[in-house]
C-alpha cells in the first residue's frame, strides 16, 4: 500500500467513525451528508469524493459492524463447552448484536426495508461466513460423538434461515416505527425453541 492509499484509508476510517456518531445522535433518516462532513472537519463537497451518499456510508458502517459481530460471537461461543450450548449462544448472540446496532444507529423499520437492496451483497457475504463458522461447530459435535452424522453445512444453513425468517417476520409485523420497538425477545425465544428441537433430533443419547 502506498502513502496515498494509506491516507485515503485513514480518511475513510474517520468518515465512518463520524458517520456512526451522527447516526447515533440523529438517527439514520435525519443525518445528512453535511452533518457527517462537519463531524469529520471537511466540506460536504469533499465528502462526495469518498462516498456518493449517506446510504453507501451506512453500508460501510454495517460492514464494519458485521466484522465486529463475528469476532465477538467467536468469543461468546468459545466460552461454551457442549455443541448445543455453543449453537444456542451463537444464535442468541447474533440477535442481541443486531438489536444493539439497530438501537445504536436508531434505524427505523422503513429504513431497514429501503436499504435492504443496498445491503444484500454484504448480507450474503456475512451469511456465508456464518454458515462456515456454524457448520464448523456442528462438525466438531459430529467428530466428538455429541451429535449424529449429518451434512453440517445444510444444517447450519437451515438454522440460520429459520433465525432470519423469524427476525424479519418480527420486523415486518411490528406496529412500531423504529426497529427498537420490535419485540426481539419473543423472536429469540422462538429461535431457541426451534433450534432446541433440531438439536434434540441430532443429539446422540448417552
Amino acid at each position: 500500500m502506498n502513502q496515498t492509499e494509506s491516507k485515503e484509508d485513514n480518511k475513510r476510517t474517520k468518515i465512518l467513525s463520524a458517520a456512526q456518531k451522527c447516526f447515533t445522535l440523529h438517527g439514520f433518516a435525519k443525518t445528512t451528508m453535511e452533518d457527517i462532513a462537519k463531524e469529520v472537519g471537511m466540506k460536504a463537497g469533499s465528502l462526495y469524493h469518498y462516498y456518493d451518499g449517506k446510504e453507501t456510508i451506512f453500508r460501510d458502517v454495517i460492514t464494519h459492524e458485521a466484522d465486529q459481530m463475528l469476532h465477538w460471537l467467536q468469543q461468546v461461543v468459545a466460552k461454551q463447552k457442549s455443541v448445543g450450548r455453543k449453537i444456542l449462544s451463537y444464535m442468541s448472540g447474533r440477535l442481541e448484536y443486531f438489536c444493539k446496532v439497530a438501537n445504536l444507529l436508531d434505524v427505523s423499520i422503513k429504513v431497514l426495508v429501503e436499504v435492504k437492496p443496498l445491503l444484500d451483497k454484504i448480507y450474503k457475504a456475512v451469511m456465508k461466513r456464518e454458515i462456515v463458522f456454524l457448520s464448523g461447530i456442528i462438525q466438531q459435535g459430529i467428530d466428538d460423538g455429541q451429535i449424529r452424522s449429518c451434512d453440517s453445512t445444510r444444517v447450519a444453513d437451515g438454522i440460520l434461515a429459520v433465525s432470519e425468517s423469524l427476525k424479519f417476520k418480527s420486523i415486518h409485523s411490528s406496529s412500531g416505527v423504529s426497529a427498537t420497538e420490535v419485540d426481539f425477545a419473543a423472536t429469540d425465544r422462538d429461535v431457541n425453541y426451534i433450534v432446541k428441537l433440531i438439536l434434540e433430533g441430532l443429539t446422540i443419547s448417552k
